[in-house]
């Protein structure tokens, strides 16, 4: 019971001892009023004392009534009504209120009402909950000092806590470094990088221990080696600057480094080439001195420089023309050797004078008659397969054609109906459902209709289209969640990956619809093997 409720009893307790008044028993279960003109009514007592209490629910006094049961205790019941029993009567308990805390011992409350007054007892109730002691963690303390005065050591730092503490960590330990070091001398320079030039370098290093941030352990300097440079041995020498003839040089190099004023780098010295003498190559061969036929002589020739002694420039050698014989002009072509079609022949011929080995006295060549084709049947449908082996194909008829067909029609294409469906839908498949973890343990995230385990068959190709739509209402995925951003939909009905995924986190009232998805799948023996049953045949192919 609150302040409130206590103090309210506490004022019907003080009015109602106000207004007792002892009285015989004359008038035991019949009503009266008191001076102040409110009816009462007196119940015995077993010590023959009576206590007021006001007319019963329901009874009113007359206006015309006169009595006063100071003067006329006898009078008679003044309150017109049923004879009900004496006093009011509450209301049932209400429902217990909200606990006053969430931890350490609260206090929580439920009340009762007298709507028609006289009622004895509490209008409120009270009673302890939530008395778990709360976890009450202080904040950290400062981190102590460094354990080494040189180099890493440790420090820590702590906090309290209360209640429930198990999994609370109230120490924790840190490496710490003193802003204190200790460095050994320094050691000798180390000998210079380079042996010979310049450009090198020597260092020397310490021992530093502690906290050496911005300690420098190790120093650097350049030095220069004795000479100050560096030359590599002499190369071979080179080719002579003439590849025929004298008067070349030839040449030999090193490489120097470092400070090399007056340091030879090039070599030099004349030589000849091997010939002493330069020749151009042979020109082409002249033209043959006859035109035609045999017994003919061609020449050629080339230039020489330097020492020519004995160095031929012009060669002759016999030729024949060419070509080496004669021939006359070809006679007219001969007749065709066929009357129909093509791949038929015809010749010609002409004389030959000179060297005639190989040389074609004879040519034939192929033709073709008038009209230059022959057709045969057109082929049966028997003899020609439709295009497709399920939906709606072709059947291409043809028929042969021999010789020149061009513009010539060798194939028809007709209408074929093979009467299979190529695509086949699963059934309506329902994996998951939103407040399960794969249609199992509760603790869903969402709805995972995926990864569905080949809907279309092992080994098939993937679904052509995937239907989605809500468990029982059919209600499509593209109808939910209109307006809602982010949207639930995090794969919104795909047919790769297959299937859809809602996220519960995404929706207003934190749950997702249950949906369930079917695929349409080609009509193949993998997706038989998937002993599916078929819903709905789309003749031809997919939509």
């Amino acid at each position: 019971m609150g302040l409130k409720g206590t103090l309210a009893f506490l004022l019907v307790i003080v009015s109602t001892t106000l207004a007792i008044q002892e009285r015989p028993c004359e008038k035991y279960g019949e009503y009266i009023r008191d001076v102040t003109n409110r009816c009462f009514y007196y119940r015995c007592m077993s010590d023959l004392s009576s206590v007021r209490r006001p007319c019963a629910p329901g009874t009113t006094v007359p206006d015309d009534y006169i009595g006063d049961y100071e003067s006329n205790p006898q009078d008679a019941n003044p309150c017109h009504g049923p004879n009900l029993p004496c006093g009011g009567t509450w209301t049932p308990w209400s429902e217990w209120g909200e606990c006053s805390v969430t931890c350490g011992g609260g206090v929580q409350y439920r009340t009762r009402s007298c709507p028609a007054g006289g009622c004895t007892g509490p209008s409120e109730m009270s009673r302890a909950c939530n008395t778990d002691p709360c976890t009450t963690i202080g904040p950290w303390s400062d981190w102590s000092a460094c354990s080494t005065t040189c180099g890493t050591g440790t420090q820590t730092r702590t906090r309290t806590c209360s209640g429930d503490c198990a999994d609370v960590v109230t120490e924790e330990t840190r490496d710490c470094t003193e802003n204190i070091f200790c460095v050994d001398p320094w050691s000798d320079w180390s000998e210079c990088s380079v042996s010979c030039g310049v450009g090198g370098t020597r260092t020397r290093t310490r021992t530093c221990v502690g906290n050496c941030e911005g300690v420098s352990v190790t120093e650097t300097e350049d030095c220069n080696a004795d000479p100050p440079y560096c030359v590599s041995d002499w190369s071979e020498y080179g080719d002579c600057s003439v590849t025929c003839g004298i008067g070349g040089t030839k040449i030999r190099t090193r490489v120097c480094t470092g400070i090399c004023d007056n340091v030879a780098t090039q070599e030099s010295e004349s030589c000849a080439a091997d010939p002493p003498y330069c020749v151009t190559d042979w020109t082409e061969w002249g033209d043959c001195s006859v035109t035609c036929g045999v017994g003919g002589t061609r020449i050629r020739t080339r230039e020489c420089t330097g020492i020519c002694d004995n160095v031929a420039t012009q060669e002759s050698e016999s030729c024949a023309a060419d070509p080496p014989y004669c021939v006359g002009p070809w006679s007219d072509w001969g007749d065709c050797s066929i009357t129909c079609g093509v791949g038929g022949t015809q010749t010609r011929s002409r004389t030959c004078d000179g060297d005639c080995d190989g040389v074609s006295t004879v040519e034939s060549r192929s033709c073709d008659a008038d009209p230059p084709f022959c057709l045969g049947p057109w082929s049966t449908d028997v003899e020609t397969p439709c295009s497709v082996t399920c939906g709606n194909g072709t059947k291409t008829h043809t028929r042969i054609c021999i010789g020149n067909c061009d513009n010539v029609v060798t194939e028809e294409v007709r209408p074929c109906v093979t009467g299979v469906p190529c695509f086949l839908w699963t059934d309506w498949l329902n994996k998951d459902t939103p407040d399960t973890i794969d249609g199992g343990d509760p603790g869903g995230d969402g709805d995972y209709e995926i990864d569905l385990n080949d809907p279309c068959g092992k080994g098939n190709f993937a679904a052509m289209k995937a239907e989605c739509r809500t468990v029982g209402t059919h209600i499509p995925h593209y109808e939910m969640y209109v307006g809602v951003d982010p949207t639930p939909l995090v794969v919104p009905c795909l047919k790769i990956p297959m299937g859809l995924v809602c996220a519960n986190n995404n929706v207003p009232n934190g749950t997702c619809a249950d949906f369930e998805v079917r695929f349409l799948c080609p009509n193949n023996e993998a997706f038989h093997a998937r002993s599916r049953a078929f819903a709905t045949v789309i003749e031809g192919g997919p939509p």
